[in-house]
């Protein structure tokens, strides 16, 4: 008993034509005089008599071919442009934490009647302007909730709130700034007024190295630059004021303090950073030429399968083949992971000495899942038509890269499929290697890459079983026109 037909009827059908017809490379038959028969004495002109039917085949294969190019035009391409389409309509859907550690009012210089407002009073105002979903704390409240107590203890969970990706960024406005510019302006002895040592943008680049400075991060960038004009005409001039004119304190005479005191600037911290451009290659781009290698194993293989596939049982041809499949995947993850220790990239950031092995497992785990998927996917082309499979390989990167390669976030909720395909995945699992971003969502990339992994295999009889069914029927066919 040999293995099912359909291995040896798919690596048999030949190269398609251009009217997507199979030919055996092997045979070359003479023409007779059907053949003859069927096509016309060559006329040297398109436009003779004797080839209105090869007009009109012509004709119709234009209309369709052109047909498809627009199909797909209009599905995938646009599928991959939409994600990059007025992204900033999809702002509410981005999560943005502010803490505000300092009150609305601030008595000054120990004199119970000297309040004012402080520095930060008026930020939520600026802030509601900006349509993101934004968590908005002062220190009380934020103590509350996260069971912390001390300033350092509010920056150090503010810091953690954003390294486990429930926030995107978090505004951090420290206490005691208007103090500290108060006694900047009255005193000679006391410290410059530095507004960076008390405002505070934390993000994290690593977790889209491409994206967040790009498309997130202005959102800060905007509330800082409405407040510094707030806080230069409208806030600090009535200070001053109230400073001199209400409170009788005089200035300082050292022009460096009042000029200090004018600058109102936030410090970006980038908790996890971005900062070697090689990185960019195994955590984008160069994750579409892995998964393309995944196809070109299956064409590869398909000779040897044809003839293994003559003497081996159904359940042996089928271990065979899942056997090839993984080994091969095996030593390509290898040498994919090599090229990129190669330019010295450093797998140390967060599993130390067994970084580059875990980059390499979760490699092979990724070709596992998205080769799976494309030995199916070929093979159902193959029956129903090979001159289609380079229009398989062009939506199948698409629908990978299109949720993978920009925030879901600022995409409409059609894109969240890529939760579910191995691109996605895996770009998480890597970000995790080389920029020691948050492990949080690793279990759950590491099990959707295994249950993939599982689908693929459990469909793979099934689909050759169906394959063989279709080219059986097509050899009738063909057998009776003959």
């Amino acid at each position: 008993m040999t293995f099912p037909a359909w291995s040896v009827m798919l690596f048999s059908q030949g190269v398609p034509d251009m009217d997507g017809q199979t030919t055996d490379s092997s045979k070359d038959p003479e023409p007779n005089s059907e053949d003859k028969k069927a096509f016309p004495p060559s006329s040297g002109s398109f436009f003779s008599p004797n080839l209105q039917g090869q007009r009109k085949k012509v004709l119709l294969k234009f209309v369709f071919t052109n047909c498809l190019l627009a199909i797909i035009c209009f599905t995938m391409f646009v599928l991959f442009w939409g994600a990059l389409y007025d992204t900033s309509k999809y702002l509410h859907k981005v999560k943005l934490l502010v803490v505000i550690q300092e009150p609305p009012v601030v008595i000054l210089d120990n004199n119970s009647s000297m309040v004012v407002p402080s520095i930060s009073y008026a930020l939520p105002t600026f802030i509601n302007k900006i349509p993101c979903d934004w968590d908005i704390y002062n220190s009380p409240t934020f103590q509350a909730k996260f069971d912390v107590n001390t300033p350092q203890q509010v920056n150090d969970k503010v810091v953690d709130l954003v390294y486990d990706e429930k926030y995107w960024f978090a505004i951090n406005i420290k206490p005691n700034a208007t103090e500290t510019l108060f006694e900047s302006l009255i005193n000679d002895t006391a410290p410059l007024f530095n507004s960076t040592l008390f405002n505070q943008v934390v993000y994290e680049t690593g977790r889209d190295p491409t994206n967040l400075k790009s498309t997130i991060l202005p959102v800060a960038q905007t509330i800082e630059e409405y407040y510094h004009t707030f806080y230069t005409l409208n806030y600090l001039p009535p200070l001053l004021t109230n400073i001199t004119q209400v409170y009788r304190y005089a200035l300082t005479n050292n022009a460096r303090y009042i000029a200090a005191a004018g600058k109102y600037n936030y410090e970006y911290y980038d908790h996890r950073p971005f900062t070697d451009r090689i990185l960019l290659a195994p955590t984008q781009i160069g994750v579409v030429y892995c998964l393309l290698l995944t196809f070109f194993q299956f064409l590869l293989y398909g000779p040897l399968h044809v003839e293994m596939a003559k003497v081996l049982r159904p359940a042996n041809g089928l271990i065979y083949r899942i056997a090839m499949s993984w080994f091969t995947f095996f030593f390509a993850s290898l040498f994919f992971c090599t090229t990129t220790a190669i330019f010295q990239v450093d797998f140390t950031k967060s599993f130390g000495r067994g970084g580059f092995v875990v980059y390499w497992m979760s490699t092979w785990l990724f070709m596992l899942a998205a080769g799976g998927a494309n030995e199916n996917a070929v093979m159902l082309v193959i029956t129903l038509g090979p001159q289609y499979l380079g229009f398989w390989i062009l939506s199948f990167v698409i629908l990978n890269i299109a949720p993978s390669f920009f925030p879901l976030a600022l995409n409409n909720n059609v894109y969240r499929y890529g939760y579910m395909m191995p691109v996605h995945n895996v770009i998480d699992i890597y970000r995790v290697i080389f920029f020691d971003v948050t492990r949080r969502k690793m279990g759950r990339n590491y099990g959707i890459l295994v249950a993939l992994i599982a689908l693929n295999t459990a469909l793979l009889p099934f689909v050759g079983k169906y394959a063989s069914r279709k080219l059986k029927q097509k050899a009738l066919v063909a057998a009776k026109q003959s």
